[in-house]
């Protein structure tokens, strides 16, 4: 879609057992989504802790389906593109003392989107064949064409061969 924005669209996430049988099913809201523009949104679904054998483990799911849903009513127009509004300076990936890697570097927005008084920058990893294989995030504080700095610790990430950063809008309200 080249001219229409996406507003408030949901991610719909159930994760299913050997079985088929539904463990957890989650609906995500996200703000909005510009035109023309792919976007990348790290985040973890899917409470089981109660479905496991025990309270101290969580059932995996052997499936899960992801479906993007926009509500009816919630296109509009625009002529703002995503690729127009922020630049990502990657600082690179280090080891951190307690076994976490850390991703730095600075985000910059061009211009403050309507709604959006923060952004979010995910970091993407990837499989030596760039299959994604986990992703990170943190909502920073950006003032338009001022570079904000990012931390992001991935505690726990899977084996990647490399890694991609990405940053959207984000609406103070959608982190609530």
């Amino acid at each position: 879609n080249k001219t229409v924005e996406a507003v408030n669209p949901v991610i719909e996430v159930v994760g299913k057992d050997d079985a088929g049988n539904v463990i957890f099913d989650e609906t995500i809201e996200t703000p909005g989504v510009l035109p023309d523009s792919t976007y990348y949104y790290s985040y973890v679904a899917g409470s089981t802790a109660s479905k496991g054998t025990d309270s101290t483990t969580s059932a995996k799911p052997a499936t899960v389906d992801f479906a993007i849903k926009t509500p009816e009513g919630s296109w509009q127009a625009t002529e703002q593109k995503l690729a127009d509004v922020y630049a990502v300076a990657d600082g690179g990936a280090a080891d951190t003392q307690f076994g976490a890697k850390e991703f730095t570097g600075t985000v910059t927005a061009s211009e403050q989107l309507d709604g959006a008084t923060q952004s979010r920058v995910d970091v993407i990893l990837l499989d030596k064949d760039g299959k994604i294989e986990g992703g990170y995030f943190k909502i920073v504080d950006t003032e338009p064409g001022q570079a904000a700095d990012y931390d992001i610790y991935a505690v726990g990430a899977p084996e990647f061969a490399s890694y991609a950063v990405y940053a959207s809008p984000w609406a103070e309200e959608a982190a609530e």
